[in-house]
Parts: C-alpha cells; structure tokens; sequence
C-alpha cells in the first residue's frame, strides 16, 4: 500500500537500530517502496513499535506515528 512522496497521509513505517549505516539502508528502502521512514531510536526503543503499542499494526501517516510513538508505555515484564 507505498504510494508516491507527497501523497496525504501517506502511510509511515518506523525503525529502530544501533548501527546507523543500517539504519540508513532500511530508511532508504522505505521511500522506493512508498513509505514514510521515522527513526525510533537505538534498539533499547525499538519496543515502541511492539504488540500492545499504539503503533503496532495501525495505518498512520508521519505526524500519526510520531505522536503514537510518544504515547507508548512500557510494560513491566516477568522472567522466570
């Protein structure tokens, strides 16, 4: 569903990654394929894309994704 840049509510898809060369690879992958890149961060903040996190599974342009990227909470999590 990528459409071209310039497109309202073109549709955003965030990475997250400690190497930024990598980081630059899958942000130059997006705009091809017709997305908007957001950076999340280093891999410590990739949870913010996770199951349960308002960005997780939702169509959203830019300005959406960001905003739900600041709505995200991290849950406490149990190891045995």
């Amino acid at each position: 569903d990528g459409t071209p840049a310039g497109t309202p509510n073109r549709r955003a898809l965030g990475y997250a990654g400690d190497d930024p060369g990598a980081k630059k690879v899958a942000s130059d992958l997006y705009e091809p394929f017709g997305f908007d890149a957001v950076d999340v961060g280093g891999l410590d903040d990739a949870w913010r894309l996770d199951v349960d996190q308002p960005t997780f599974v939702v169509m959203q342009n830019k300005q959406e994704l960001i905003e739900n990227l600041a709505k995200a909470q991290r849950h406490a999590t149990t190891v045995s």
